[in-house]
């Protein structure tokens, strides 16, 4: 079952939306550009992060996963569902999704793997129908042909040539700062955040600067050329956001396989497509998982 606490009553089971070509939903990968599966290192270091947050944190409460841009929930839903891997401690997957489609499939995702879902209340996985950014406003997200490139930024035409997308629509969603949303107690701290959203990283971080500075959660992120360059910035801006509000650690991921961290030397390659940054003095990250430099297999 499914509680709406934006209104009253009760939504049932999730709608059956058209899912994207590219859509995997059990039992299976998402593949792209030649990579057989572009999430698997994603999914172990979202994974290892969550459990050593929670041995490294005192008390029982839930441990807040904060999923930024969350689409399907292909990467939180595996998290929350891994009990064993984090002893036992309860988790609470807070997922941020303006895009109608992908959060009906987020639903029906996290109720088929037997996860308590609500929209805004508490439960194994809050939905929240929103996007994050760096201000209270209403915004216009492009919808393509595979929602999982749906964004705030135009894509070019080669990019939609090269994964045969085709724009659908436009949606209107709300957007706000995390950090409003924290202070208002709607949604609560965050212990580990990830954050995808297709080029809107340098506002997101914006919004969240005070959160991340107080609560320091280790932070996975998307870290693309193609999307920065869309939402005309360079990619470089987001890792000095990062050092500004105290995240002294950060490291690039390589795509598919490669379970790596690679330092600073790396950032300006672009097969660096996404970074994890965790503040000083924890000891989640060792430095057999560091290689300073390439190459990349």
């Amino acid at each position: 079952m499914v509680t709406d606490h934006s209104g009253p009553g009760q939504v049932g089971a999730a709608p059956r939306w058209a899912r994207p070509a590219r859509f995997c939903y059990s039992g299976c990968v998402n593949d792209i550009g030649g990579y057989t599966d572009i999430h698997d290192n994603l999914r172990y270091w979202l994974a290892r992060l969550t459990a050593e947050v929670s041995a490294s944190t005192a008390g029982e409460r839930p441990i807040v996963f904060l999923d930024v841009g969350s689409n399907d929930g292909e990467l939180s839903i595996p998290v929350a569902r891994d009990v064993a891997g984090r002893n036992g401690r309860p988790l609470q997957v807070v997922a941020c999704e303006p895009l109608p489609s992908a959060r009906a499939r987020l639903i029906e995702r996290a109720s088929e793997s037997g996860l308590s879902v609500a929209m805004w209340g508490v439960a194994d996985v809050t939905v929240v129908p929103l996007a994050l950014g760096d201000r209270d406003e209403m915004i216009e997200l492009a919808v393509y042909s595979d929602d999982t490139f749906s964004s705030l930024y135009e894509r070019s035409p080669d990019e939609q040539e090269r994964y045969s997308l085709e724009v659908t629509g436009t949606v209107s969603v709300r957007m706000r700062p995390l950090a409003d949303l924290v202070a208002a107690g709607t949604v609560p701290p965050p212990d580990i955040v990830k954050i995808d959203v297709e080029g809107a990283e340098r506002a997101v971080l914006a919004g969240a600067a005070r959160v991340l500075a107080e609560y320091r959660p280790p932070v996975v992120m998307e870290f693309s050329c193609i999307n920065t360059a869309n939402a005309g910035y360079d990619r470089q801006v987001l890792i000095r956001q990062l050092r500004e509000m105290g995240y002294d650690r950060i490291y690039g991921l390589y795509r598919n396989t490669d379970r790596t961290l690679y330092g600073p030397p790396t950032f300006d390659d672009c097969r660096i497509w996404n970074v994890i940054a965790v503040p000083p003095g924890e000891q989640w990250i060792r430095n057999s998982d560091i290689s300073e430099a390439g190459p990349f297999p």
